[in-house]
């Protein structure tokens, strides 16, 4: 797997891998990934909602993953 992003929140770690049907997210606690903690979503505007959805987003990080992808 290679990850596109790394998003840090204060529990969790999200990466961010682009796959053929959108993006996957993986969610990472100390570095160990979260069994059944994949999330796919669609499009951009999926996966920006999904990243700001979870409490406390790197917002900065955020936008500019999303702009990176457009």
């Amino acid at each position: 797997m290679k990850f596109d992003a790394w998003l840090n929140y204060p529990s969790i770690t999200i990466a961010v891998e682009r796959v053929d049907e959108g993006y996957r997210c993986v969610k990472f606690v100390e570095e160990s990934i979260v069994r059944g903690g994949a999330v796919f979503c669609e499009d951009e505007r999926e996966l920006k909602h999904f990243l700001l959805s979870i409490p406390n987003p790197p917002k900065k990080e955020i936008s500019e993953l999303i702009a990176s992808l457009s």
